[in-house]
């Protein structure tokens, strides 16, 4: 009977940890995702299979996508996308959009605000923007850079004349989708992301350029940053020139505990490439990564191999003028060429002593006679001397 009771226990136990390591978010490490409880009354959390929670709009229009329903302004930060959406302040700013072939759009949380998170094509009449994906991280030395190849479909672009840029009702002129394909191919690529007094800077398209082609002027407005999103309503950065954004700071913006019963749990495997993913990762703090970021751009590198490449070169460099001998420097890699073996060999310091049984070093190429063979030949010479005289004194 206790055979049965600790059977019946164990096979409980196995069958709950699996619930227990899925409501885990192995990506983020932890139990918990950014903007939960904002984002959860205006649609739903799903969790895929490898542990990556996505946050999925609810009550949107067949056909919908993100960075539609809004328009652009112009700001000290760069482009601004100001949206219509109740829920455009956090998934617009923070974050990055993936288009699923099962679920549609979804959201991938992160803690990095932008004044939009989009990358841009354009001529010289047409500007489009489409969402950057997931893969695409943010860089204070380099930008925006992806860590793997992905082109955004036709159907994630959306272009219109230059003077329907900044129009609130701009979305009535977009390109229709079915004829996207023949902007596209006739537009440049480009994305300008900077970095400035702590905040990521969207410059995308020169401004001039566009208020030239559009033929319209373009006011700068100033962002104003608030940690309440209820102070983002009744927004009237029109009238008053200042748009206000949610932004309580990228170190005081924490993951939020998840509800189990109100996670949708996937059993399809997503097209997202989970381990490509650039965002959301848990990070040590925002002070160790702008630091390291910072030294990067001093020193001219690209990732941190090559910093510590750097790093060592310069203590190199150090030792040689303090005297300290290296004992791995070019000269024993090329004793370790010749000698052939795999472990690094130290050449002898050249101010030491030979050892006593090393034989000393033949300058030509003959080889030394041995001694007894030596001295036979000069008594050879000696008799052949004696004869000779011999023979001179009877012929005197």
């Amino acid at each position: 009977m206790k055979r049965i009771i600790i059977l019946t226990a164990l096979l409980a136990i196995i069958i709950a940890f699996p619930k227990e390591l899925s409501a885990q978010n192995i990506y983020n490490q932890d139990n918990g995702v950014y903007f939960y409880s904002s984002l959860s009354p205006y649609g739903s959390w799903i969790e895929f299979s490898a542990g990556v929670t996505v946050w999925r709009p609810g009550r949107v229009s067949p056909g919908w996508a993100p960075y539609t329903e809004g328009y652009w302004e112009w700001t000290n930060d760069g482009w601004y996308w100001e949206s219509n959406e109740p829920f455009g302040y956090i998934t617009y700013h923070y974050g990055r959009w993936y288009y699923d072939d099962y679920y549609g759009w979804v959201w991938i949380p992160d803690n990095q605000w932008a004044p939009a998170w989009v990358e841009w094509r354009y001529d010289d009449d047409y500007i489009g923007w489409a969402p950057l994906p997931p893969y695409a991280g943010f860089s204070i030395s380099f930008g925006i850079n992806f860590t793997r190849r992905y082109d955004s479909p036709y159907g994630h672009w959306h272009f219109l004349r230059y003077s329907h840029m900044c129009d609130p009702y701009g979305y009535q002129y977009y390109i229709p989708s079915r004829e996207v394909y023949r902007f596209y191919s006739h537009t440049k690529y480009r994305t300008n992301y900077g970095y400035s007094n702590g905040r990521v800077i969207n410059r995308g398209i020169n401004i001039d350029f566009v208020r030239t082609r559009g033929g319209r002027d373009i006011r700068e407005r100033t962002i104003e940053r608030v940690r309440d999103p209820n102070q983002i309503r009744n927004n009237d950065g029109r009238s008053s020139g200042r748009i206000r954004t949610y932004y309580p700071g990228r170190e005081n913006i924490s993951r939020e505990n998840i509800d189990p019963r109100k996670i949708e749990r996937s059993g399809r495997r997503s097209s997202l490439e989970y381990d490509k993913i650039s965002i959301g990762r848990d990070r040590t703090s925002e002070r160790n990564n702008m630091q390291r970021d910072l030294v990067r751009d001093r020193a001219g590198v690209r990732n941190d191999v090559q910093l510590r490449k750097r790093q060592n070169d310069n203590r190199n460099q150090i030792d040689r003028r303090s005297g300290k001998n290296n004992p791995l420097d070019s000269r024993d890699r090329n004793v370790e060429k010749r000698s052939g073996n795999d472990r690094p060999t130290i050449e002898r310091n050249r101010t030491t002593t030979k050892p006593r049984n090393e034989t000393p070093r033949v300058r030509n190429n003959q080889s030394r006679e041995k001694p007894q063979v030596r001295t036979q030949r000069n008594n050879s010479r000696k008799t052949e001397k004696k004869q000779n005289d011999k023979g001179r004194k009877r012929r005197r």
